[in-house]
């Protein structure tokens, strides 16, 4: 599996404070392993989270709204497991369109179409960019820089 792009959006949501996050990862797959489903992605994240001491990701299979984040003592990004889906599909590739790929090696293959299974993983998480997450994390800075001054 490797990791080919990724895309990641911030979404306003028209309330006094909260934004939801959602995260487009691509990932080449091994045609000889099962596509990544949405178990194994949420199992990452939630792994993560457990493992991280500070709590700024945090991890839930309940379904929020921009209200159920308000104020989460030091949340970075809650990550809502039950919205992240997977799909795998093969990407074609005809190496001839590659700018500056080799004419030689172009002539020595039998087809110049390469096909790789792809999976995009969509995750989405949410943070309170007003009084949780920003505060929390910027307290927490400041006491860090003033304890290495």
């Amino acid at each position: 599996m490797e990791n080919i792009g990724f895309i990641a959006e911030s979404v306003r949501v028209p309330v006094s404070s909260g934004s939801l996050i959602i995260l487009v990862l691509s990932i080449q797959e091994s045609p000889s392993e099962e596509p990544i489903r949405r178990g194994v992605i949420n199992s990452v994240y939630e792994q993560a989270a457990q493992l991280d001491p500070n709590r700024y990701l945090q991890f839930t299979e309940k379904q929020n709204v921009s209200g159920d984040i308000l104020g989460a003592p030091k949340a970075a990004a809650v990550i809502e497991g039950n919205e992240t889906h997977t799909r795998t599909a093969d990407l074609s590739l005809d190496l001839a369109n590659i700018p500056g790929f080799s004419k030689d090696i172009l002539k020595s293959l039998p087809d110049t179409v390469v096909r790789a299974p792809v999976t995009q993983a969509v995750i989405y998480g949410w943070y309170d960019n007003e009084m949780g997450s920003y505060v929390n994390m910027l307290g927490d800075r400041i006491v860090s820089i003033a304890e290495n001054m």
